[in-house]
């Protein structure tokens, strides 16, 4: 296993089984990330960009720092002062789509708010839909067929 040594102005995450949760790791073990400060990270209403220990953001978890979909980054040190401008902010503003820990820290590195895991869950959906479409019509197209050989019986 490759060790988890982050630096100042990294994007790191938790793996938290269900979804990642990302943060701005800023140095001296300290993390700035969007969640609320109960067990729940995800509770909207109570959810606020915070300053917290690395200890505290891993929650026991595995920390991994994140390498992908973030080109044009900023420097380490801009990186972490984006994300320190923002500590105390966002109350009542988090949005699991729209606006969530991993648009935060993404928009901390390159200025781009966004979430790979929505995009993966948004891609998981159009292509479950897509083939139960593809299915209903096969399954139509079959049974078409099927009635067209019995009624010439």
């Amino acid at each position: 296993m490759i060790p988890f040594t982050p630096q100042a102005g990294d994007i790191i995450y938790a793996d938290r089984i269900l979804y990642k949760h990302y943060g701005v790791y800023i140095g001296n073990d300290q993390v700035v990330h969007f969640a609320a400060k109960k067990e729940n990270e995800t509770d909207a209403k109570n959810a606020h960009i915070q300053k917290t220990t690395l200890a505290q953001f891993l929650k026991g978890d595995q920390g991994y720092i994140e390498t992908e979909n973030i080109d044009n980054a900023f420097s380490p040190q801009e990186t972490v002062r984006r994300a320190l401008s923002q500590v105390g902010l966002g109350k009542g503003q988090y949005n699991l789509v729209f606006r969530n820990c991993e648009h935060f820290a993404r928009w901390c590195k390159t200025g781009i708010a966004q979430s790979q895991q929505v995009k993966n869950v948004a891609t998981g959906v159009a292509v479950g839909a897509a083939a139960i479409a593809v299915t209903a019509i096969a399954a139509a197209a079959i049974s078409a067929i099927t009635d067209n050989k019995d009624n010439k019986k």
